[in-house]
C-alpha cells in the first residue's frame, strides 16, 4: 500500500509596535524573539488524504460545516473573495455553541495535528457569506 506524504511549511514574522508620541508609530521585529519563525512538518498517512474546495458557508446565523471527524490532520483555509469574502471561524472541540476560538479572514489559513476524537467545524461569523478549502488526513 502506497503512503502519502503532506508536508507543511510555515513562517511568522512577530513585529512589534513603537510609538513616537506625536502620532505616528513603526513596526519593527520584536526585540523579544529577534528573528523569523519557521516550521516544515511531514505527514505521512497510508489513506488518501481528502480535499474539498469551495465549501461555502452561509452568511451567521447559519448552522456550522463539519470539516473533520476521526482526523488526525486538518487544514483549512478561508477562499472568499469578492461578495463571499466574510471571516470564517474554526472549532475542534465539536462544541456547536460558542467554542470558535479560530478566525480566519479571506486568504487566511490554519494547520493542526488533532486527536482522532476532535471534531473540527466552520462557520461565517459575520453577516457575509465565504466558501473554505480544507485537507483531512488520518495518521
Amino acid at each position: 500500500m502506497a503512503d502519502f506524504k503532506i508536508t507543511y511549511k510555515n513562517h511568522c514574522t512577530p513585529q512589534e509596535r513603537i510609538d513616537f508620541g506625536d502620532s505616528t508609530y513603526r513596526w519593527y521585529i520584536d526585540s523579544d524573539v529577534k528573528a523569523r519563525l519557521t516550521g516544515t512538518y511531514l505527514h505521512t498517512t497510508s489513506t488518501q488524504p481528502l480535499y474539498t474546495a469551495n465549501a461555502v458557508l452561509a452568511a451567521s446565523g447559519s448552522g456550522p460545516v463539519t470539516v473533520a471527524t476521526s482526523k488526525t490532520f486538518v487544514y483549512v483555509k478561508n477562499t472568499g473573495s469578492g461578495a463571499t469574502n466574510g471571516d470564517a471561524v474554526v472549532s475542534i472541540s465539536g462544541n456547536y455553541s460558542d467554542a470558535y476560538r479560530i478566525k480566519l479572514a479571506a486568504g487566511e489559513s490554519f494547520t493542526s495535528m488533532i486527536d482522532t476524537t476532535a471534531v473540527v467545524v466552520a462557520k461565517s461569523d459575520t453577516g457575509t457569506a465565504t466558501t473554505i478549502e480544507y485537507l483531512t488526513a488520518v495518521g
